[in-house]
């Protein structure tokens, strides 16, 4: 059982045929092809004594719906994925879907929202006159041996 799980969803578009034909511009027959969007639900288990890290779960569903992540999470919860068995947070993007879902299937795990999607949020927030020292906050947080500059970088903002 891994301490930590991260779960999140990767979007793709999934070409299906119509069912149509049309001709090329070798004059022959091809299928006609349209992409839908589609989301890949996917829980990874991290073991940060061992830095070792494994996808446990993945499914292919149709939004990121809360139904569409209680779904994935009773998977989850079937497999024993519960803080009774040693898991002690679960890092998430804080979409609503999911949110809401995490409050149905509770896991007993501490929830943390993924670092990258918030300063991808608070980036797309700042308008770009302010983004440089946004940015120079970031590089403080992720980096500290430049915290002696981080005072003046928060003025700016």
């Amino acid at each position: 059982m891994p301490p930590i799980l991260q779960i999140d969803a990767i979007w793709f578009t999934q070409l299906e045929t119509t069912g149509e034909t049309k001709e090329d511009s070798k004059q022959r027959r091809r299928r006609v092809k349209k992409g839908h969007k589609r989301p890949l639900l996917i829980a990874m288990g991290f073991w940060p004594d061992t830095g070792r890290s494994e996808i446990l779960a993945w499914e292919l569903a149709q939004s990121e719906d809360a139904a569409a992540w209680v779904h994935f999470l009773g998977r989850l919860e079937e497999q024993g994925i519960r803080g009774e068995q040693g898991l002690k947070l679960v890092i998430h993007d804080g979409g609503s879907g999911l949110c809401s879902a995490l409050q149905t299937v509770h896991l007993d795990a501490a929830e943390q929202r993924c670092l990258f999607h918030k300063l991808r949020n608070i980036g797309r927030a700042l308008n770009r006159k302010r983004y440089t020292a946004a940015r120079f906050v970031r590089l403080c947080a992720l980096e500290p041996h430049d915290r002696m500059q981080l005072p003046s970088a928060i003025s700016w903002i």
